[in-house]
């Protein structure tokens, strides 16, 4: 047999071994196949290996059931709990490497596979691959043209704000095109992400423990995601189900909550930025909502843009098969994502970009909240009540929508039950409680530092915020363990009062931090580390899940899942995600930010900027690096200016 044969015989993989503890792919031996080559005795090349996925699909319900009964004996009960649950729709069985020369191309595989198909299943030769270089398409180019372009824009103000910063006569002379240059500047916005701010700056030290609270969230996120990534190439994924039935797992799916958390946050802030307006409502609302579109969506846009170069340099077992997912996702669903309107089109397994539902529904809860907010701007007891009433409306409508459509109170993992997913967790009235009890309590803290409260009161507020908060984690443990654990009128209740048990933990946490009688807690929220790596999460979140998803389909080897390497591969995944939103903050979101607070800025002062930018520079007046309420800093004039708004990010 020759040795080109050999090689892809060896490098083809075989039937999945573990597959009753749910294991399900094969990859054989990607590299050694597509390095394979057919030369004659010259030396020229004849055919190269080709490297292609097998998948393997049960079409016929019937024959699968029947399948399953056959082997349940001999799977864990574990794993049939699951099944029946409801896994993913239209999952393959399997996935096998079938390694073979290129002068088969991949539809003669696929008739030679026709072939010999049994009856009750479907077999689909997908995405062949060969070690043959690919040119290099349009849009790459661009990005690459761009990208070039944009580097030499950060090099040359990154060398103008070192130079020229102390040059206050060339300031005087070229004032607009510094601060355009100090926009770009990798020096500037790098100071401007490790500011914090000093024990002088009274407010935002006293909130600076927001930064911690998002700082952890976010990880919280990123480590439950990597537990429930949709993937075949972890083996024995039976270790997941089984890690369900104890207690202190709970952790994973309370990464959900997590994601109320961003909500909260966002709200208090916003509240808390908007007390400080004074203009005309009107003006306030539409510059707040296209300043809140322009800082979400330019570094989003700026972020997906680089997954289309990724081909270039990422390659593996099953990476055609992510991309072509990502290319459909984003030709699709490219137009929802700009108007945030995601969230109201229905999510399924196959999308890459399925996360920034986050972003549609938090922008449409930020609008409903600032109208509110605005239109009882001086009745602070009315916009309570207003947002109030609110937060127990959208309670109730999403209880109504799950008693109704008969869905879980909450997404059980590692199979969510997609309909409760897109009719009920995606809505906006899922989690309006969480944003307006954000607003709420920003509303409140001032009057709430003003009282005198006892120790003893302070202790059962962190009683009850502990209470609530374990509660909301450890309630969904039941349904881990049986199907339908309780009654209907339980889970309407579980349901309707989950969030706002999660708002009440957290608004006692804010309240106590934000009014100096956080202790401990606060000091340890309010650790300096976390104030960068606050401001890089809006980019760790956007970045994370496609990197998880990509990372994963490249591996050229199966990847046990056990708790040890998937805190191994969080670390891992958390350090290149920082790193990348650190990149991408220096190259786009600060830059934007910048320009958007130097372009707004100047409509809402209009001439009277100028003037007074004058009388500065006469008077010898500093640039400085002002802290934007820890939401990303901005070079800015020492100027009395009213805060940005509608840029909280997550």
């Amino acid at each position: 047999m020759e040795p080109w044969a050999l090689r892809l015989i060896y490098a083809t993989g075989k039937y999945p071994s573990g597959f009753l503890e749910s294991s399900h792919v094969d990859m054989g031996a990607f590299d050694e196949c597509i390095e394979t080559a057919v030369r004659d005795h010259n030396g020229n090349l004849l055919s190269r290996g080709q490297y292609c996925n097998l998948i393997v699909y049960i079409d016929n319900a019937t024959a699968l059931q029947a399948m399953m009964s056959s082997i349940v004996d001999a799977m864990s009960p574990r794993l049939v709990y699951f099944a029946k649950h409801g896994g993913p729709p239209g999952d393959p069985m399997a996935r096998i490497a079938l390694c073979y020369i290129d002068d088969c191309n991949q539809h003669d595989l696929q008739a030679l596979v026709n072939a010999v198909i049994p009856p009750f299943a479907r077999l689909e030769v997908s995405n062949c691959r060969t070690a043959e270089p690919r040119p290099w398409n349009n849009s790459q180019v661009a990005i690459v043209i761009f990208a070039a372009v944009l580097l030499v824009v950060i090099i040359l103000s990154t060398l103008v704000d070192h130079f020229v910063a102390q040059q206050s006569e060339w300031r005087k002379n070229h004032g607009l095109m510094f601060q355009v240059a100090m926009a770009f500047s990798a020096k500037c916005n790098t100071r401007m992400l490790l500011h914090v701010a000093s024990k002088d700056q009274v407010e935002q030290h006293s909130l600076q423990f927001l930064h911690g609270m998002r700082c952890l969230t976010v990880m919280h996120i990123v480590l439950g995601h990597i537990h429930v990534i949709p993937t075949d190439s972890f083996t024995r994924i039976l270790s997941l189900f089984e890690n369900t039935t104890q207690w202190q797992n709970m952790i994973i799916p309370a990464a959900f909550n997590g994601v109320d958390t961003f909500f909260f946050l966002s709200g208090f802030l916003l509240c808390h930025t908007i007390s400080k307006q004074k203009a005309n409502k009107a003006a306030v609302f539409i510059v707040a909502v296209v300043r809140r579109l322009i800082r979400m969506c330019v570094p989003f846009s700026f972020v997906i843009m680089w997954f289309y170069l990724l081909p270039r340099f990422v390659d593996g077992p099953d990476t055609e098969s992510f991309f072509q997912r990502f290319y459909a996702d984003m030709s699709e669903h490219w137009w929802q994502f700009l108007v945030q309107t995601r969230n109201f089109y229905e999510l399924h397994l196959q999308q890459v970009l399925g996360h920034l539902w986050y972003l549609s529904t938090d922008f449409q809860l930020f609008v409903v909240s600032l109208l509110t907010l605005l239109i009882f701007r001086r009745r602070k007891p009315v916009a309570l009540a207003a947002l109030a009433v609110l937060s127990l409306l959208g309670c109730a409508i999403a209880t109504w929508t799950m008693a109704r459509l008969h869905l879980l109170p909450f997404i059980i993992i590692p199979f969510p039950h997609f309909p409760t997913i897109n009719d009920y967790y995606l809505t906006p009235f899922y989690h309006a409680v969480c944003y307006f009890s954000g607003c709420m309590t920003s509303l409140i803290v001032a009057d709430f530092r003003e009282r005198k409260i006892s120790k003893t009161l302070q202790l059962a507020g962190w009683c009850t915020s502990v209470s609530c908060g374990l509660f909301c984690v450890m309630v969904k443990f039941p349904w881990y363990l049986r199907e339908n654990p309780t009654t209907k009128e339980v889970e309407i209740t579980v349901a309707f009062f989950d969030r706002i048990l999660w708002s009440i933990s957290l608004a006692w946490i804010t309240l106590a931090c934000s009014t100096g009688r956080g202790g401990p807690v606060k000091n340890f929220l309010s650790w300096n580390a976390f104030v960068p790596l606050s401001k890089l999460s809006f980019g760790v979140y956007v970045i994370h899940y496609p990197f998880i998803e990509l990372m994963m389909y490249s591996s050229r080897e199966r990847v046990y899942f056990s708790e040890f390497n998937q805190v191994t591969l969080f670390f891992a995944v958390l350090v290149w995600c920082f790193v990348l939103s650190y990149l991408a903050f220096i190259a786009c979101e600060a830059p934007t930010a910048g320009l958007d607070k130097l372009i707004f800025g100047r409509l809402m002062r209009g001439g009277s900027v100028r003037r007074q930018q004058q009388q500065e520079q006469l008077e010898g007046g500093e640039f400085k690096t002002k802290d934007d309420g820890g939401e990303g800093n901005q070079v800015a004039l020492r100027l009395p200016s009213k805060e940005a708004v509608g840029h909280v990010k997550l």
